[in-house]
């Protein structure tokens, strides 16, 4: 079963044009979690981008976060983004289901974009993937396979892996292997590789809890434009 978070990537992608928190090639912080309510839980994650530019060279860009949701599906997601030339950029993700909204919160900058959250879209996860602009070039075809089950940092977790191969080329190959908890609702370990790079996300110290309440509150220093999206 594939599952991932339909509006994470996406609307990070959208607020490039607005302020430069992320270069055009990088996809942001992933969601891993999802904002679901009953399952309070705290963790860190780290993911790792690497693609292939077109003179051959790789760009890295690693992704450190510290992620938290509480008992009614509030998410908080505080990001740091390093590139290949070691320039940091953070920001700071609220989204509350509840409400219906997501900030995004640009920590330097003290400004907050806020933007409806797509209602019924829990459970549903979407990954722009690893070179897209070149991928977008082919149509892909995909099999999945059952991996198992097996522990990860405490938790019970199930494998899928899905194989995608391009109708045009059958020898490009995108393969991602994700394990999931259904009962905490959590990616606990991603891997994509593929002809264009490769990711690799994992989260690590997961602890069960309440969190602090104030973590989810927008600054009250931040100025906070209103952001609204075609239908």
């Amino acid at each position: 079963m594939i599952v991932w978070l339909t509006f994470a990537v996406v609307l990070l992608v959208m607020l490039v044009s607005a302020q430069t928190i992320l270069d055009q090639n990088s996809s942001g912080a992933a969601v891993l979690a999802l904002p679901s309510a009953g399952v309070p839980i705290s963790f860190e994650q780290t993911e790792g981008y690497s693609r292939k530019l077109e003179d051959g060279r790789s760009t890295v860009e690693v992704i450190e976060s510290a992620v938290c949701r509480d008992s009614g599906g509030r998410l908080r997601i505080r990001s740091e983004i390093r590139f290949s030339d070691n320039s940091p950029s953070s920001y700071t993700d609220l989204i509350d289901p509840v409400a219906g909204r997501r900030v995004l919160l640009l920590d330097n900058e003290k400004i907050g974009y806020r933007m409806p959250l797509p209602q019924g879209s829990e459970g549903r996860f979407a990954f722009l993937g690893i070179g897209d602009e070149k991928a977008s070039l082919h149509k892909w075809v995909a099999k999945s396979e059952n991996l198992g089950k097996r522990t990860f940092d405490g938790v019970e977790l199930d494998g899928t892996r899905i194989v995608q191969a391009a109708v045009d080329d059958p020898t490009l190959i995108n393969t991602t292997e994700q394990w999931y908890s259904d009962k905490l609702k959590l990616i606990g370990t991603v891997t994509i590789s593929g002809p264009y790079g490769s990711y690799a996300a994992r989260i690590r110290n997961l602890r069960r809890g309440e969190p602090d309440p104030k973590l989810f509150a927008v600054p009250s220093d931040s100025k906070i434009v209103d952001l609204r999206f075609p239908k």
